[in-house]
């Protein structure tokens, strides 16, 4: 249409809602895409990959009662071999940290923390920290080495015997009511 040619959006603080249309893999010109602190919510599209020129993603926070984004990263994303800023930081995305985000050449800074992120970070995204600023921080059942990658992240760990395990990895003390991560769990 008429922003075939558009290089430049952003919408931050505007009250969006609803989703990221599939349409906009067809901004090809795209470099810089930034809608966070909105109400925006459903997944990333798949169509996303078709950015190939995208050097700055900021979906960050959004986070309005009901509104959040959710889901996991497509695999897609590998195509934007220019990205140097990822932002998803403050919403509910709910799956593993994939290691193809290791395959982002350009990448500098890579924020992902305050979502439901779980599991053990893989090496290769461990590694990918090490020289570029990433934040994991603030995803109560994600567990890595937080000195390596510079988050506080939760240490991976063996439930205690007196913990009820579920099968998503929690662990649940029947004592306090509390539940966090664990890397395995024992039968208790």
């Amino acid at each position: 249409g008429n922003l075939a040619h558009l290089k430049y959006f952003s919408a931050e603080s505007n009250a969006l809602s609803g989703q990221i249309p599939a349409s906009i893999g067809n901004l090809k010109h795209l470099e810089y895409y930034s809608v966070g602190f909105n109400a925006l919510s459903g997944q990333i599209p798949e169509s996303i990959g078709n950015l190939t020129n995208l050097k700055y993603l900021a979906l960050g926070y959004n986070i309005w009662p009901g509104n959040y984004f959710t889901g996991g990263i497509p695999r897609t994303i590998t195509n934007l071999k220019n990205l140097e800023y990822f932002n998803l930081g403050g919403n509910r995305f709910n799956s593993e940290i994939p290691d193809y985000l290791a395959e982002l050449e350009s990448l500098q800074e890579l924020y992902l923390q305050l979502n439901d992120f779980h599991g053990t970070i893989p090496t290769a995204i461990e590694i990918l920290c090490e020289r570029i600023v990433c934040d994991f921080s603030f995803n109560k059942r994600l567990c890595g080495d937080g000195e390596r990658i510079g988050s506080e992240l939760y240490a991976c760990s063996p439930c205690p015997t007196e913990s009820r395990c579920a099968s998503n990895g929690t662990c649940h003390n029947d004592f306090d009511s509390s539940s966090y991560f664990c890397s395995r769990c024992m039968e208790g």
